[in-house]
């Protein structure tokens, strides 16, 4: 049985950004061309609106597509594209989709270990690109729409995890993003266990870096 020490990371994520849609700048040049950009990103992400709505929802993927364009020309340390979210606002995105209840004051803290260093310290340098999914360590990102967390907290989790001495597969027991009751015929057929978990310092690139690296 494999271990692993999981790191509790204090991160916001942004739903569908693997999903992403490439555009050229001639797109962008009129009205008419911004319009056929607009229906091949609808059709891209297979997004459905009445013909009133898709006007509305035009203006704002305008103001979308030329910000991120806008700054994909500056001389930025990240690229920006258009994920299925870009016709909504920013307000409306926030208001949607933002809807954790974690204690935040608390949670993006971070704890040190006993000795006052985190786990990977010491590391000198770390890959410039790591993706876990494709190692098979963690599963795809979730997409739990407006579903907001009150309570389960990562940290409780894994604590959890570790306590009854480990975690089944996703194939054994897939998420079904829908109410019901837990499987108790699972709970004794663990593939993975945890030996322990800490939060990444915050405000800390470097320490995050590290951890995700590792």
């Amino acid at each position: 049985m494999k271990k692993f020490v999981l790191i509790a990371l204090s991160l916001a994520l942004v739903l569908g950004i693997a999903k992403s849609f490439e555009f050229h700048e001639k797109e962008l040049e009129t009205e008419e061309s911004l319009w056929d950009l607009y229906e091949r990103w609808r059709s891209y992400h297979t997004i459905s609106h009445s013909l009133d709505e898709k006007c509305k929802r035009f203006n704002v993927f305008k103001e979308n597509v030329k910000h991120v364009h806008n700054t994909n020309m500056m001389d930025k340390p990240y690229k920006l594209k258009l994920n299925r979210f870009a016709d909504m606002t920013n307000h409306e995105f926030n208001s949607l989709y933002a809807g954790s209840k974690i204690k935040h004051h608390r949670m993006f803290s971070g704890t040190p270990r006993e000795n006052g260093a985190c786990m990977y310290e010491k590391i000198a340098s770390v890959p410039p690109s790591v993706d876990w999914r494709t190692k098979g360590t963690v599963t795809p990102v979730k997409d739990q729409g407006q579903c907001g967390c009150n309570g389960g907290q990562m940290e409780l989790a894994f604590e959890f995890i570790r306590q009854k001495g480990g975690i089944t597969t996703e194939t054994n027991y897939p998420y079904k993003a829908e109410d019901g009751r837990c499987d108790s015929s699972k709970e004794n057929r663990p593939a993975v266990s945890i030996d322990g978990h800490e939060n990444v310092l915050v405000n800390n690139e470097d320490a995050l870096l590290k951890a995700v690296a590792n």
